[in-house]
Order: structure tokens, then C-alpha cells, then sequence
């Protein structure tokens, strides 16, 4: 998603957009957001150049890509995102519940999960979105503004923000 931020973005805050279609709210959001959008991706960046542990095949997109069958199965779905990756990337979401996260460690014994692997996750997943539902919005493609609102009230939701600034406060990363 680098050209996404090197040209897409740029190029798209560059265009006169200001009305209130849903390009032109996705504009100001940008905009307001600019200083952040900025922030994460140098982080994002620093932290993917340490030296990775372990690589284990993760699914991306995990939260609401579970199913339960009747005999008490559980089955993970929608593969589409799968790749090899620190166990943090799918991990990130869970982390801060220490119930998960003790029933996690309990069955994978000797591990413990890299903060700063649980971050690199969380802002691959918040980039990874923000490029994906603003280019939706940017070419047109879907309902622009179920796009715009997962942007407004989950990408930029201010516990999702919270949430990872606290996590780059804890590494004094700025």
C-alpha cells in the first residue's frame, strides 16, 4: 500500500474536492488526519525493518471470519488475506484481552507475544484498511459511504486511535 500513500493519497488531497460527496468528506478526513497518517506510516515502516523471530502462517482478518458448528467446532474463513507473518499480526486484535491472551500462551507453550510485533500488526491492519476503503471511495467502486463510514467510525473511531497511539507512547517511538 506504499504507492497508495506516495501517490494515491497525495495525488487525491491534491484535487480540489470539498463538497460534501463522499470523496470530498474523505479528503477532509485525510487532511484533518494528515499529521497521523504520516506518524503511523514512518512507524509502521521502522518497526518492519527489526529482524523477525518466527514466521507462522497467519489468517489477516480473523475478527468475524469465525464460524461454530452445531458439534462445537470452530472453523476459520475468508482466507483471502493469509500470509506468512509474525503470530502478532493476527494476534493484535485480541491482545488486550489478558483472557485470550493467557489461553493463547497456555497452548502455545514458550511463547510470548513482542509488543513491538503487536504494534507492527496493529498498524499494518489500520493501513491496510484506510488503503482499501479510501480507494473504494476514491474510484467510485460499492457504496461509497458504507466505505466512508467504516473510515469514520472504525479506522479513525477514537478507541482505535487511542488504542495504538498508547501502544507508540510505551516504545517512545517519536
Amino acid at each position: 500500500y506504499d504507492d497508495f500513500f506516495k501517490q494515491g493519497i497525495t495525488a487525491f488531497v491534491l484535487k480540489p474536492v470539498q463538497d460534501e460527496t463522499p470523496q470530498g468528506m474523505l479528503r477532509r478526513l485525510i487532511l484533518d488526519n494528515d499529521q497521523r497518517l504520516r506518524r503511523y506510516r514512518q512507524i509502521f515502516y521502522d518497526l518492519g525493518a527489526q529482524p523477525i523471530k518466527q514466521m507462522v502462517a497467519t489468517h489477516g482478518d480473523m475478527q468475524g471470519n469465525i464460524l461454530l458448528s452445531a458439534d462445537g467446532g470452530m472453523h476459520l474463513i475468508d482466507w483471502d488475506e493469509a500470509e506468512l507473518a509474525p503470530a502478532e499480526r493476527d494476534l493484535w486484535f485480541l491482545s488486550n484481552l489478558p483472557g485470550f491472551m493467557r489461553g493463547y500462551t497456555a497452548v502455545r507453550r514458550g511463547f510470548a507475544p513482542e509488543p513491538s510485533a503487536l504494534l507492527h500488526g496493529a498498524l499494518k491492519a489500520w493501513i491496510e484498511g484506510l488503503a482499501m476503503q479510501a480507494t473504494a471511495i476514491i474510484d467510485g467502486r460499492g457504496d461509497a459511504l458504507a466505505h466512508l463510514d467504516h473510515l469514520i467510525h472504525r479506522r479513525f473511531s477514537a478507541e482505535r486511535l487511542e488504542r495504538i497511539d498508547t501502544a507508540i507512547a510505551k516504545f517512545d517511538l517519536e
